[in-house]
């Protein structure tokens, strides 16, 4: 079953890699508040069919736009967030 994992904790937070470490294919991975910063990491790994997305106004907030972090993220809009998290039957806020 794919889980949507949203991820709001900076890269220094144990629990930002204990969420890249849950990532299984198929999942889906938002990043909000300051989970956005990890996007800048070169060596952050996921896995190769993961769904990757980043809250757009999180990423402005920060100086941030979705090309200059990774090109495969799509950036979302708080309009977005919720029917996102009604498409998964198992959601996980890290």
């Amino acid at each position: 079953m794919p889980t949507l994992h949203i991820l709001n904790k900076d890269p220094d937070h144990p629990r930002f890699s204990a969420c890249i470490d849950a990532l299984r294919q198929g999942d889906t991975l938002l990043f909000t508040e300051n989970g956005v910063l990890g996007l800048l990491d070169e060596a952050l790994q996921t896995p190769a069919d993961a769904n990757i997305k980043a809250l757009a106004p999180d990423l402005a907030a920060r100086g941030l736009e979705t090309a200059s972090v990774k090109p495969n993220v799509a950036a979302i809009e708080f309009s977005d967030f919720v029917p996102l998290t009604l498409s998964f039957e198992k959601v996980v806020c890290w």
